[in-house]
Order: C-alpha cells, then structure tokens, then sequence
C-alpha cells in the first residue's frame, strides 16, 4: 500500500469505547468516577471507567470486558443498559463512545487502573476536572440525575 492510502486510511480510523457510569444501589445519586494516573495522558483528570472495544468485539462485550480488568468486577449485561452515544474528534483521532448505565454487578470494586477512585454525588461532578470526553454525560447526569436514564433504560 502506498504511503499516501495509510495516511488516508489511518486519518479515517474511528475508535471505538465503551464506558460505565455504575451506580450504587439504593443510592443512586453516586457514580463512580477514576483519576488517571499522573504519567498518563490527560494526568489526573477524572473519567468514567471503561476503554477501547477491540476488533470483532461488541461495545456491550467490551464495557464488561474493561470494568473487570479495570475495577475486578463481573457485570451482567442484562444490567447494563446504553443510555448516551458520541462522535468526538481530537487531534490523536475520531471517537464513537457509547455510555451504559450498570446497574447492578458482582465483586468488590478493585482499583488496579487509576490513581484514584470515587463515589460521586452527581450534583458534585461539575467540581471535577473532568476528561472532556465524559463532559457532555457529566452535564447530562448532574441536570437530570441517575434516577432518570434508570427510569428510562428499565421500565418498559
């Protein structure tokens, strides 16, 4: 292949994430939140937990796939419900990230990917300093609470 077809193919490449806003049932006005680690890109930034789906993998597969490596927790995908979708481009590239909400999951939570870890009130998510990625659902969650896309994504 030509130099100039991988540079076009390359400048075309969307990468795909999956990422959890898990709740704490019966207090569903907590999500859990990660700080990146200080020698990573956009250091000490807070994030929702989850990461890239990988080829032939399904977002649903991959969220469940990442919340284990990353916190050592098993989800149920029937717990899990898609309640946002972006398209983000960037200067490292374009970004088709799909936001579930987990419901319910089994294990202690485990940090073995982040600096930090925390339970966040959603009133309190503006305060964060937050990746820019997870603005929009941030904003989404502190306007109109967990309690909300709970309602929407389980009740029929």
């Amino acid at each position: 292949m030509s130099e100039q077809k991988q540079e076009n193919k390359s400048e075309s490449t969307v990468i795909r994430a999956a990422v959890g806003i898990i709740m704490r049932l019966p207090n569903v006005s907590e999500v859990l939140m990660g700080q990146r680690r200080p020698d990573k890109a956009y250091p000490l930034q807070w994030e929702f937990p989850g990461g890239k789906v990988d080829d032939e993998e399904s977002y649903l597969s991959a969220l469940i796939r990442e919340l284990h490596e990353e916190l050592h927790i098993v989800v149920d995908p029937n717990d899990c419900a898609c309640i946002h979708q972006e398209v983000n481009s960037y200067s490292t590239g374009t970004f088709d990230v799909r936001y579930y909400l987990v419901r319910a999951w089994r294990g202690e939570v485990v940090n073995t990917e982040f600096h930090a870890i925390a339970w966040i009130p959603t009133l309190e998510l503006p305060q964060y300093n937050m990746l820019s990625g997870n603005a929009t659902i941030g904003a989404l969650l502190h306007e109109y609470g967990v309690e909300h896309f709970l309602r929407l994504a389980w009740t029929a």
